[in-house]
């Protein structure tokens, strides 16, 4: 069930438009507090849910066109 939070969360986070606030994605997944829904978000992506976007430039592009994050998602639509 937590990972189907999270990845509901991580779709939230990335999506194009208004970035959302951190609480209010952790509130909308079920989490009580923002504090154990980014502990749990890191431990299951590998990073802090403040650090997820799409298409900006982030330390997780390593020199690629397309940024991992989003090279990772494609990959669990297939």
């Amino acid at each position: 069930m937590r990972e189907r939070r999270l990845l509901h969360a991580l779709r939230l986070l990335t999506r194009s438009g208004t970035r959302p606030r951190i609480s209010a994605v952790a509130y909308a997944v079920g989490f009580s507090d923002e504090k154990t829904f980014s502990r749990a978000f890191r431990r299951r992506f590998g990073f802090l849910p403040r650090d997820a976007s799409v298409g900006e430039a982030s330390p997780r592009t390593r020199g690629r066109d397309e940024p991992v994050l989003l090279s990772w998602m494609k990959t669990l639509t297939v």
